[in-house]
């Protein structure tokens, strides 16, 4: 649900940016919602500079707007203060994922920069398929070009794929119908 949540408000051009579990909230009929939409970005093209924020009067200028930025969940781009893409709300979802199947963050709490240069590699989730375990390690990789191109592609690798031979029997029965 919090990745459909995502993929809607890409596809009206907005990235998070912030997403941790602090700002995911699960209402009393077991449904989700992703809060704090504060510090969003429009997605730019690559090579655009990012907005001004102000603080308190025309004269007083802030580094482009990713101050509220939660380093353990930031994606390495948005370290280095990179124009906002889908694929950081990927990354930062990745990463919550990982904790809720592990119950560890897979950095060990070390923002993704760090880590990336001390050579930390999370290891796989007891349990997980392969698939499933290949998409999510691709959604935490520390390159953006490495992860799903949607949040709608990251959420289809992590599903269960349907199985095959359902498919295959309704093929082979119409074929020996026929």
């Amino acid at each position: 649900a919090v990745g459909r949540s995502l993929a809607a408000a890409h596809g009206k051009g907005i990235v998070h940016c912030d997403l941790k579990p602090s700002n995911l909230f699960q209402l009393s009929d077991g449904s989700w919602r992703v809060l704090d939409f504060g510090v969003a970005q429009e997605i730019r093209a690559p090579g655009t500079p990012l907005p001004e924020r102000r603080k308190e009067g025309p004269d007083k200028k802030t580094e482009p707007s990713l101050e509220a930025l939660t380093p353990a969940y930031a994606s390495p781009e948005q370290l280095r203060h990179m124009a906002s893409d889908p694929r950081d709300d990927i990354f930062s979802l990745a990463v919550i994922t990982y904790e809720m199947l592990t119950g560890l963050h897979p950095f060990d709490r070390l923002p993704a920069d760090q880590a990336r240069s001390r050579g930390v590699l999370p290891p796989r989730p007891d349990g997980i398929p392969t698939r499933a375990w290949k998409t999510l390690r691709r959604g935490i990789a520390f390159d953006r070009e490495r992860r799903p191109k949607s949040m709608t592609a990251f959420l289809r690798g992590l599903r269960k794929p349907k199985p095959v031979w359902p498919w295959v029997v309704a093929l082979l029965a119409s074929a020996v119908g026929a």
